[in-house]
């Protein structure tokens, strides 16, 4: 019987490290110029790939993975910046409900405010039940985590102002701002493969303090959660 294939992705290699340490009969691959950790856990064929950060990147990565893999499912893992406006705070779990490039568009008013182009949508609604399922499976877990899900929004550069922030939050009511996930949507969306997006947050979105982040302790959780996932019937 086929095993199902879970391709797990994410920025940088450090966001992986844990998830392959646990792998059976793990094994590296090459895909293009990428090293792909191929083993086993909880029964799927899993496959842990480096999609480089930023939106472009991790899609043109990405298409690359799927055309070579064909998986299953795929699931981005790594930190966020939560919105504190939402309720959101630093170690929270996040799972996205849909995706938003939320600087894809042209400048409008107020100042910082992004309008949608005719051209082009901004917007990518991702999958509800896969996402609903990784919700109801955590909150029923052993983890002792606070997990919320809503919508993520993808930028190029890092929010650092209180305003940007609230332009961010009360333009597309998000709970979370990460690099990669608009990128990652649409290139699964454009294959027809189920994706799920897994983000614990690291830091407020807006105003820059590096001295509260917490990227060690969320790179940790998130890998964790998603392990937690795994050994749950999200997938299958």
């Amino acid at each position: 019987m086929k095993r199902t294939r879970v391709m797990v992705t994410a920025a940088v290699p450090e966001e992986l490290g844990l998830i392959r340490d646990c792998l059976a009969d793990g094994k590296t691959e090459i895909i293009g110029q990428s090293k792909v950790n191929r083993g086993s856990y909880s029964g799927y064929d899993l496959f842990l790939c480096v999609g480089g950060v930023g939106s472009v990147s991790m899609a043109t990565t990405l298409t690359v993975f799927i055309l070579t893999i064909s998986p299953d499912y795929v699931m981005l893992i790594g930190s966020a910046g939560g919105f504190s406006q939402a309720g959101t705070k630093v170690l929270d779990v996040a799972i996205a409900t849909e995706e938003i490039a939320a600087q894809l568009g042209v400048e409008g008013w107020p100042k910082g405010a992004i309008e949608p182009l005719n051209l082009a949508a901004n917007q990518i609604e991702l999958d509800q039940k896969l996402a609903g399922r990784a919700v109801a499976a955590l909150k029923t877990s052993s983890m002792r985590v606070d997990v919320r899900s809503g919508p993520f929004v993808t930028v190029s550069t890092v929010t650092a102002s209180r305003d940007t922030a609230e332009n961010y939050y009360f333009t597309h009511r998000a709970i979370a701002e990460n690099m990669e996930g608009f990128g990652a949507a649409y290139s699964c969306k454009f294959f027809g493969v189920p994706f799920l997006e897994l983000r614990v947050v690291s830091n407020e979105v807006g105003d820059r303090n590096r001295a509260r982040w917490q990227l060690d302790k969320a790179c940790q959780r998130v890998q964790e959660v998603a392990l937690s996932l795994l050994r749950s019937e999200v997938f299958r």
